[in-house]
């Protein structure tokens, strides 16, 4: 598929035209300046202490080491999406930490390490190119290594009894109001301050008796809040199970009922406010509670969705949203269109302004309803397919998704324009597909290490 980027200054200036505005030229020499203004790949390795030289030697050595790795689990760089499917297989029968990394390298590969061909790796482009892998693999590596030591952390914290301590003396009156005044805010009082304020100065005094909840402090507040609640009005708070804290609650996120919206905004709201009043304790983990907290509900997938503007949680990325700024292609050079490249009449410009036309809207979706329903198969006959077969495929795609008579091809103009639209689509789905391999490597990887 040919997608634009609206922050990009030449795709910016496509799709305007596509959209009917005329492009001054002076608008071209505008962006084309801006352009000019980025800094070369010379540069870039300057500003990083790199010479061309010096990113050739160690970027060799790097793609050695990558290439021995793949030689341990017997993977091919021959076939992305056939590396991408054994990838997953291997996360889920033997996940180890080489595995863990040599799944950041292919994740964060601008090309340099999956590409066969290497002639666009030489000098300061590939150099550059080397740059932006190494230290892409390297902070995609620690982050995931974070997040599986913070899960194992996680685990070991919802996995102990704790028992209510004896009660000493009360605890900081200061945090408690602040505590009360967050519980307030997202959920009122009604009308049971003191029995509130005494159930918060419990909670406060469960977790200074035990450092592992103390280090989730805002985490434990707010799952007794929402777990609890009548408990914490009505001032029995003691008697409340603390495992019963850890289960997983899954909201109703995807419709709104008038109530729905409003108190899963009240729920961030809380947890929010809490992460805030304990952005200074010494003693607090945040980001062990922000992850807790997207263990223990789908409320982080609501948060993302829905983007509150008075709320902002650094909830961990998912693997889909990763992917979405590092996946590597699973073409080697970029995906074809068969159809495109053998028609000489069309271009990317006139595709996208034929997709785009509300005249075929319904007919082209009534070929991806089709797609959609058979889209193992498509896919597995379409992965290894050659020119003369992809020209086939997309015929008997158009054939078998039994457009109504109105809305069939009506000259050979129009032919050629739902073909490569249904070549497109196939390789969105390729596209597609492989990025669900490695959405499920990697959360795997997380899951299992």
């Amino acid at each position: 598929m040919w997608d634009l980027d609206e922050n990009d200054p030449v795709d910016k200036l496509i799709l305007q035209e596509l959209r009917g505005e005329p492009i001054r030229f002076d608008q071209w020499e505008e962006m084309w300046d801006e352009l000019e203004d980025e800094p070369d790949a010379a540069e870039r390795l300057q500003a990083h202490g790199y010479t061309a030289e010096r990113g050739q030697r160690e970027g060799l050595i790097f793609r050695e080491e990558f290439l021995q790795l793949l030689q341990k689990y017997d993977l091919s760089l021959s076939d992305r999406i056939l590396l991408f499917y054994r990838l997953a297989e291997l996360a889920a029968s033997a996940p180890d930490q080489d595995l863990l990394y040599l799944y950041c390298a292919i994740v964060s590969d601008s090309g340099f390490l999956l590409d066969q061909n290497r002639e666009p790796y030489q000098g300061d482009d590939g150099a550059l190119h080397y740059l932006i892998t190494m230290t892409g693999t390297s902070d995609l590596f620690c982050e995931l290594q974070g997040r599986i030591r913070r899960s194992k952390t996680l685990r070991h914290i919802f996995s102990k009894n704790y028992k209510s301590p004896p009660l000493q003396a009360n605890s900081d009156a200061d945090m408690k109001y602040k505590v009360f005044q967050a519980y307030s805010n997202a959920f009122g009082a009604d009308g049971s301050e003191t029995e509130l304020l005494n159930s918060i100065d419990d909670l406060l005094q469960m977790a200074a008796a035990y450092p592992e909840l103390e280090t989730i402090e805002p985490l434990f507040l707010y799952r007794a809040f929402t777990r609890h609640g009548k408990r914490l009005r009505s001032g029995t708070l003691l008697q409340m199970d603390l495992k019963s804290l850890w289960k997983y609650k899954a909201y109703r996120i995807d419709q709104d009922n008038g109530k729905n919206f409003k108190a899963n905004l009240a729920h961030l709201t809380l947890f929010s406010s809490l992460c805030e009043i304990y952005q200074h304790e010494e003693a607090v983990d945040l980001p062990l509670c922000y992850q807790g907290f997207e263990m223990l509900s789908n409320l982080g997938e609501f948060y993302r969705e829905q983007m509150p503007d008075d709320i902002s949680i650094p909830f961990p990325e998912p693997m889909e949203d990763i992917l979405l700024f590092e996946g590597p292609c699973c073409f080697e050079g970029g995906a074809r269109n068969v159809i495109l490249e053998n028609d000489k009449t069309l271009n990317e410009i006139r595709l996208s302004k034929f997709r785009c036309d509300p005249k075929y809207e319904r007919p082209l979706d009534h070929i991806s309803v089709y797609l959609n329903q058979n889209l193992e198969e498509l896919i597995n006959r379409f992965w290894h397919a050659d020119d003369e077969t992809v020209k086939t495929l997309c015929n008997q795609i158009l054939l078998d998704s039994k457009l109504p008579a109105r809305w069939q091809p009506q000259n050979m103009q129009e032919l050629s324009r739902f073909l490569a639209t249904i070549n497109n689509g196939l390789l969105d789905a390729m596209c597609e597909y492989a990025d669900s391999l490695l959405v499920e490597a990697g959360q795997t990887l997380l899951d299992t290490l």
